[in-house]
Formats: structure tokens, sequence, C-alpha cells
């Protein structure tokens, strides 16, 4: 049996059967809120990974202004304690600036 003839011999017993009709209406609004459910899933997910990615960047950035601060000030003179106190960053990763 060919698919249109499937789909029609299906479309005649719900014509005939109310109950089967609204099970199968039933049917289809669930299919389509699991499609949409998955599309909104993926789209939370991209967010989600779009978001970490930004905070992960802000830290290597934020990261990476300290370490060119405390370079700056080492040069400047200033004494390593003051600049791992003002910076965050340890004496030894200044040192090894």
């Amino acid at each position: 049996m060919t698919q249109d003839a499937l789909r029609e011999k299906f479309n005649e017993i719900i014509a005939i059967d109310e109950g089967i009709a609204m099970a199968y209406e039933a049917y289809l609004s669930v299919v389509r809120d699991d499609v949409e459910r998955a599309r909104l899933l993926r789209e939370d997910e991209y967010e989600l990974e779009i978001q970490s990615r930004l905070v992960h960047a802000k830290r290597e950035g934020m990261e990476a202004g300290k370490i060119e601060i405390a370079r700056n000030l080492k040069k400047m003179g200033i004494p390593i304690v003051q600049i791992a106190e003002g910076t965050g960053l340890t004496e030894q990763q200044i040192n090894d600036l």
C-alpha cells in the first residue's frame, strides 16, 4: 500500500469515528508541542553557550588587564607587595613578569 493510500485510509477511519479524530488532533498537538519544546531547548542551550563564552572572555580580559597594570607598576618601581595588594595577583606572578 502506498503512502497516499495509507493516508487516505487513515483519513477515512478518522472521519468515521469522532473519538479517533479527537485523539488524532490531540496527538498532533502533542507532537507539535514536542517539536517546539525541542526547538526552544536548542535555543536556550545556544544562549547559555554564548553567555558562558562571554563570561570566560571577560575573565580573561580582566586577568590580562591586571597583568598589564602590574607590569607597568613594576616598571615604575612600585614595591611588589603593594602591586600584589592592588591587583590581587600573587607576588610570584608579579615577579615572573
